[in-house]
């Protein structure tokens, strides 16, 4: 996924896809999938259906949301143990974040030590999700 295509997403869309690709179940319909009728157990309500399902299920082991990656750290943090452990999928994560950062390529001499290690290591939330639906996405 290119930064101009990833520019059109809303970030509701962003959230959605990130927890597609993390394998979890999103549900749409705040009644649950008819199809499916015990995947509200262990699926996660996007934020307007767990909003419709929570006035009459209000407690929050019932109604899952899907995470808010583009805002949490912690969220995040759980996403990047999606990347492959022995596989290019990390070095591509850490270039698109350099990308995202609108930092030089580390491979060449423009590239700046410490000071974009720093960057890399304190980027937003937002930054990284945007890194790994660019890594994820073709």
């Amino acid at each position: 996924m290119t930064a101009d295509q990833l520019s059109k997403m809303t970030d509701e869309q962003k959230r959605i896809k990130i927890a597609e690709l993390c394998g979890l179940d999103v549900i749409y319909d705040p009644v649950g999938p008819q199809d499916r009728p015990d995947a509200w157990k262990n699926g996660w309500f996007t934020p307007l259906a767990a909003k419709e399902r929570r006035v009459f299920w209000p407690s929050s082991s019932v109604v899952k949301v899907v995470p808010d990656y583009l805002n949490s750290l912690d969220a995040m943090h759980e996403v990047k143990k999606c990347l492959k452990c022995h596989s290019s999928e990390k070095l591509t994560f850490v270039l698109n974040l350099a990308r995202t950062l609108g930092m030089a390529d580390p491979s060449t001499s423009a590239y700046n030590g410490l000071e974009d290690y720093w960057l890399i290591s304190n980027a937003t939330p937002s930054q990284e999700a945007d890194a790994f639906l660019m890594t994820m996405l073709p």
